[in-house]
């Protein structure tokens, strides 16, 4: 199966080292090679174009929220924030998802260098009720302005 969830393409294309275009095309040829029958391939050729989709959908959402202010932007990847966590010894807000792939090959706060596992993030409940809010205000702004292809999500 090549993932039929509607959320396997955007997923995909979050982990940013999964999703680059242009290595789906040595992919299909090698789908070919191993002879998928074409109910598979098809499938296949689905996800790579709910894929594209799914990207060409955050670069538009991306230009609709604008500039991310510096209290919502991961401190790692520098991006809007969507799950927000606390370090707890250097007191620094990442996502969680930026914090999860580092502590899946170094165990320290990236910040510090003190020793941190994914049962010590402290989730922030308020900032992230907080990101959302300007997150809505921002996309309810941009699409009363006339400007805007993102207003899902």
């Amino acid at each position: 199966h090549f993932a039929p969830r509607p959320e396997s393409p955007p997923a995909v294309v979050a982990d940013q080292r999964s999703y680059k275009p242009e290595l789906f095309p040595k992919a299909v040829n090698k789908v070919l090679r191993y002879k998928l029958n074409e109910e598979q391939l098809i499938a296949f050729n689905g996800l790579v174009r709910k894929c594209a989709e799914a990207a060409a959908h955050e670069v538009q959402l991306e230009e609709d929220l604008g500039e991310t202010p510096d209290e919502f932007a991961c401190g790692i990847t520098y991006e809007l924030m969507s799950d927000p966590v606390l370090l707890p010894s250097s007191q620094v807000h990442v996502d969680r998802a930026a914090i999860t792939r580092h502590l899946l090959s170094d165990e320290t706060d990236p910040f510090n260098r003190s020793h941190l596992t994914a049962d010590m993030l402290q989730t922030d409940e308020e900032l992230k009720a907080k990101i959302q809010a300007w997150r809505a205000e921002r996309l309810a702004h941009r699409n009363t302005a006339g400007g805007g292809g993102a207003a899902m999500q």
